[in-house]
């Protein structure tokens, strides 16, 4: 008999994607649910996946937080994480209360979801002096980086890539995070708080799931680059940054040769769904 459990998802939507991107790709939810959904399908559990979309900028959050069992935070192109717009104050909130109140609730963030988690537990986030990071990035994952961001203990990466597209990056490492990977010009691209007492939370749908060894401690993960994001979709949004003058026709196709090279993308993916409790192949 099949093993089967549920597996809900709070998809925290900071931003709205360009036309083009949304004509080709989808919308943040889509495009994250086009990366969630084909490894669910790769575990030997049946997993009935529900991703319910929340606009934080619209002050839409979840009356039944309680019901989920992670949290993702999007990127957001809207405004900065360094910002204090009453928005991105709230969200922070927000992130500290299910910290404290519900630490069963998993929460993953991405890009600006990163940066907004970190500001949450007292980072700074500025603008990165090196400028831009685009395109597929090569990651030195640190010891702590190797065993999150490797789902198979037999296929142990030192160095990943991922799709990048950022100009504020997470300045010092939150108190209690460990960093997980750097990259030549972002020195935190990933980081992850760990259960104080190191004791594996069961999850709200399936009580009986723990994930295994370090993958059960992890409270917290933030990724500056993008799993769920293709090469195609990155180099959507340089044409648009070129058509409004963000970037030089030069840069442009400098960063759209390197959006095409190939990422770890699925091996992250199964990584976050590994924290999530489902193994996939």
């Amino acid at each position: 008999m099949v093993q089967q459990r549920k597996l809900k998802i709070c998809f925290l939507k900071a931003d709205t994607l360009p036309y083009e991107a949304i004509k080709h790709h989808g919308e943040y939810e889509e495009v994250l649910h086009a990366l969630i959904e084909p490894l669910c399908k790769s575990s030997d559990t049946e997993i009935d996946l529900e991703i319910s979309k929340y606009d934080v900028i619209e002050r839409q959050y979840p009356r039944d937080v309680h019901t989920y069992d992670a949290v993702i935070i999007s990127g957001s192109f809207a405004d900065s994480s360094v910002d204090d717009k009453l928005w991105v104050l709230r969200l922070c909130g927000f992130l500290i209360m299910l910290h404290d109140e519900y630490p069963h609730i998993r929460q993953i963030g991405i890009c600006f979801g990163m940066q907004i988690l970190a500001r949450a537990f007292s980072s700074k986030i500025q603008a990165n002096k090196m400028g831009w990071e685009v395109g597929s990035t090569e990651l030195k994952l640190t010891e702590g980086g190797k065993e999150l961001l490797n789902p198979d203990s037999d296929n142990r990466k030192d160095v990943i890539r991922l799709q990048q597209m950022h100009q504020d990056c997470v300045a010092e490492m939150p108190e209690h995070f460990e960093l997980l990977a750097s990259s030549e010009l972002t020195p935190i691209q990933a980081l992850a708080k760990y259960y104080d007492d190191k004791k594996p939370r069961a999850f709200t749908n399936a009580p009986d799931v723990i994930p295994e060894g370090k993958f059960g401690q992890v409270q917290i993960i933030g990724l500056q680059g993008h799993p769920e994001w293709s090469g195609d979709l990155i180099c959507s949004l340089i044409r648009e940054y070129e058509r409004e003058g963000i970037f030089s026709p030069e840069y442009a196709a400098k960063v759209s040769a390197i959006a095409q090279q190939p990422t770890d993308a699925m091996h992250v993916g199964r990584s976050l769904m590994k924290i999530l409790g489902i193994n996939t192949k």
